[in-house]
This record gives structure tokens, sequence and C-alpha cells, in this order.
């Protein structure tokens, strides 16, 4: 069973492990997906586990032939709902809790064949993945954010009206919340934030360019300390209004010790793989994202460049449409 994700923890919701082998699987909750995941595993690999079924199976097979996936995150109050809907749905073969063991055993090997042979079938084909994949765009409740106020913008209860607000259909997945930013303007999570907790969140993790092949955290910082990062060197461009994408290009280089100063400007422009968050001492209403254009005093030393880019970097775009 591959690694278990970190994300997983404190996250309330319906999980499945599945039988690479024969398709065989088994469907629980919890309340904290990454320690109740940790604990299956624990369990079977010290051959302690309650469930005999799956035991037998996992040390029949092997722990590299079990993977585990999420069905669906859901409410605490919600949770036990959402799972008897999986396990009615799916009728997985190793939840064997208020089943009749001896009517199992009643199964010709031929017909116990035949059922796996079927959901070896529809996992193959993707009709059982597309029919889970319906379902949980169904019932998934997710927050869409512009990146460009630090403000959520809507509520939605599922992500179909979260496609219907982006205008791209079928463009919102689970595995895209809080993973891409939508439009150049919308990231998508699946809880409530504060538009403090959204900004260093984002800056951290989704502003990010290519320089030289190496990940970087691109910023600038003025003399009163606010720093403002950027997703590619254009943005960085639009925003000081006194630079040139070759001028930033050539000082690829700079350092938070050693950083380059815009002529004529209080600007310092510098790289780093290290992410600084932002104090919550700094006003919310002084934190701007780095698309947004300042007012900015033009540099006349600066003169207008071409529309090539430079070779010494290469700006980390992404597919807006759903893939």
């Amino acid at each position: 069973m591959r690694e278990l994700n970190l994300k997983l923890q404190e996250k309330c919701g319906i999980y499945i492990i599945t039988n690479l082998i024969n398709g065989h699987r088994y469907i629980g909750s919890s309340n904290d997906l990454y320690s109740r995941l940790k604990r299956h595993r624990w369990e079977l690999r010290n051959n302690d586990h309650v469930n005999a079924h799956l035991q037998n199976a996992w040390n029949k097979y092997g722990e590299d032939n079990f993977e585990y996936g999420i069905l669906e995150y859901c409410s605490v109050d919600n949770k036990l709902k959402r799972e008897n809907f999986y396990v009615n749905l799916l009728k997985p073969e190793y939840n064997i809790n208020g089943v009749d063991l001896s009517s199992m055993d009643k199964h010709s090997e031929e017909t116990k064949s035949k059922i796996s042979e079927s959901i070896k079938k529809s996992y193959e084909s993707g009709k059982l993945k597309e029919h889970l994949d319906k379902s949980m765009r169904r019932s998934i409740p997710c927050y869409i954010y512009d990146i460009n106020t630090w403000k959520k913008v809507k509520d939605c209860s599922n992500f179909a009206e979260a496609d219907e607000f982006l205008n791209q259909p079928q463009s919102v997945r689970t595995d895209l919340l809080g993973n891409r930013i939508f439009k150049n303007q919308y990231v998508i999570l699946d809880k409530i934030v504060s538009s403090f907790d959204l900004k260093n969140f984002v800056c951290e993790h989704l502003l990010k360019y290519i320089a030289k092949n190496i990940k970087r955290d691109t910023y600038l910082i003025c003399d009163d300390g606010e720093i403002h990062y950027f997703r590619t060197i254009q943005s960085l461009i639009n925003y000081t209004k006194c630079s040139s994408k070759s001028t930033i290009s050539k000082h690829s280089d700079a350092t938070i010790d050693k950083p380059y100063i815009i002529p004529n400007t209080n600007f310092k422009v510098y790289f780093s793989d290290v992410f600084i968050p932002y104090s919550r001492d700094v006003e919310e209403s002084t934190l701007e994202l780095s698309n947004n254009i300042g007012e900015h005093k033009e540099n006349p030393e600066i003169t207008e460049e071409s529309n090539e880019s430079s070779a010494s970097y290469s700006v980390e775009t992404e597919t807006e449409q759903s893939e």
C-alpha cells in the first residue's frame, strides 16, 4: 500500500482499500483519515487486524497488491450515512460486519470468480470510477476565493456549482482543491479560511515559477518591509511598472542578502526557495496580490523591451482546462 498522504490528517471522510489482484474492497469512514488508514496498515502488517477476511487476503497477496483511496470528504455528522451509501452501492467484499459469513461460503468457486472478474472489468472500463466521480461531484461542498482581493466570493454545495461559476464544465475535481489557480484568479478549497491564511497558503504553495530549472519563489520587498509574491516575472514587471523581463532575468541569482534594487526605486527583488510567511501585524488591507497593478512611478531609465522572453528562465504555467 502506497505511502499515506499527510494532507489526510484530521480530514473526515469515506475511504476504500482495494485488492489490486481480484478487485475486492473494504470501505470505512473516519474523522481522521490519515490516522485510520495508518492504523489499518499497522494492524495488517502485524497480522493483528480485527477483520480476518481482509487480514487473510493481505497475507496471501502481499501489501504491494493493496491500494487505498478516498471516496468522499464529508462532515462528521454525515459520515456514517455516506459510508452506508457506498457500502450499499459497491457491496465491498471485505466488509463482513453484520453479514452471515456462512452464506458467503455457499457461493461456488465459479460464482466467486465471476463476481471478481465483473468487479475487475468495472474498474478497467472506468464505469465504476465515473459513477463514483459523479456521486462525489454532487455531494462535496467547496468554497471559491478571489486571490486578487483575498476574499471568499462563492459558497458551493457541490462541484457543479463551482463549474458553473467558473464557466468551465467538469473542471473542478477533488485533487485540484487547493492545488490550482483557476483562470489566474480563483482558488477553490474544501474549507473556509481567513484572508490572512489564504494569502499565506497561496503564496507558499501556488505562486511558483521555474528559474534555471530550479523551482523558486519570486517576491518583491519594498522599504516598509511588505512582501509581494509573484507567479511570473511578467507579474512582477506589471506591479513595479519600472523594469523589464530581460533586466530581472539577468539578476535571477539575487538573494535576500544581495537583492537587486531597481534603479530610482525602493524596490528590492530577489529569489528564494524558502517561503517567508506574512505577519499578522500587517493589516490585511495592505496585503496585495502581485498581479494587482500598483500606482508606482515610471522609471525613465528603463526602455521598452521586446516581447521575446529571456532564455535564462522559463515560466511555469498551468493548463486551465480540465484534464
